[in-house]
């Protein structure tokens, strides 16, 4: 089943990598899933696109592909115990294969889910086990890994780890979930602890983190088990946590940023809204709440002003909201 859903993306993505940008990490190019592409269809034949291509022999995995200069790359397990990164060109023809390391072997859901996001010659995912990788594309070599769950002693989670990590300037950010170190940032060339973000600790979720620029401040938002949190982009100071209960600390929707209003969602029962932010974002006050929009794990793309997305437990709806 899982080798059937990755060649599906596979045919879905090859439209959009032969006419349009990169998208290099999870969600596009802003991590927003939006993509500014032309020449779409007004209306699909009726009996839909054209099928261009499909990939086989891609193993097991739940990640998205990421496509960058002429390239698609997808992770899947090589074996049982190895996940790698198999190298596509737009043909849908596999070119190579670099082996990772090893993968979560949890049995309803084997293979890794990380989305990778590639930052020039180099690609970063982290495994389900929590071992975060730098590769160097070219030669296919291994420049660095780091194991954050031993390095923050963060415990890991039902489903085990599956963030896309960010890469910012030289910071690779992801979530520990340990003592003091709810976040942590890595220096992308070393992987050395560049910082973590003290007086907040809550175990990680499956979401995948976001910076949104404010009144001139650059602020980090996620979705950890049991809150959203917001923190200081440049140095991991924490700024607020907001209560947000979920089934089993599931949390896997990037929070979306508008005009100073934060909205956040999921799945399993949880609530969705909105926050607005103080001056300086530092605080925040609720400004409306339901579950409508109750997002599992597709996340939800806003465009003019309204949130587009799918509802889980309220029968699996395309709904459209305004912010």
């Amino acid at each position: 089943m899982q080798k059937t859903v990755i060649t599906i993306l596979m045919c879905l993505c090859s439209a959009y990598a032969a006419f349009a940008g990169d998208s290099p990490q999870f969600r596009g190019p802003s991590r927003d899933g939006r993509f500014d592409e032309q020449g779409l269809l007004k209306a699909w034949p009726e009996n839909g696109p054209a099928q261009l291509w499909v990939a086989k022999g891609l193993g097991n995995g739940y990640s998205s592909p990421s496509i960058t200069g002429g390239k698609i790359y997808v992770p899947g397990m090589i074996d049982e115990k190895t996940a790698g990164i198999f190298i596509l060109n737009l043909d849908g023809v596999i070119e190579r294969t670099i082996p990772v390391g090893p993968e979560t072997e949890d049995t309803q859901a084997p293979g890794p889910r990380s989305t990778p996001t590639i930052d020039g010659d180099f690609l970063y995912m982290i495994s389900g086990l929590g071992e975060v990788y730098c590769l160097h594309i070219p030669s296919g070599e291994k420049k660095w890994s780091v194991n954050i769950l031993e390095r923050f002693s963060g415990p890991n989670i039902m489903y085990t780890l599956a963030e896309s990590l960010l890469v910012d300037g030289d910071r690779v950010i992801c979530t520990p979930g340990g003592p003091d170190a709810g976040l942590a940032a890595l220096d992308k060339h070393t992987g050395e602890t560049l910082w973590t973000t003290k007086g907040f600790s809550d175990p990680a979720s499956y979401c995948a983190p976001i910076i949104y620029t404010y009144n001139g401040r650059r602020l980090l938002f996620t979705e950890t088990a049991n809150y959203l949190v917001c923190v200081d982009a440049e140095d991991g100071t924490f700024l607020w946590q907001m209560e947000h209960p979920t089934r089993d600390g599931i949390h896997a929707v990037t929070p979306v940023y508008m005009d100073g209003l934060v909205y956040y969602t999921g799945g399993y029962e949880a609530e969705s809204g909105a926050v607005r932010l103080s001056e300086d974002g530092s605080s925040f006050e609720k400004v409306w709440q339901d579950n409508l929009l109750d997002c599992q794990h597709h996340g939800v793309v806003l465009h003019e002003g309204y949130l587009y997305g799918t509802s889980h437990m309220r029968g699996n709806h395309l709904v459209c909201i305004e912010m």
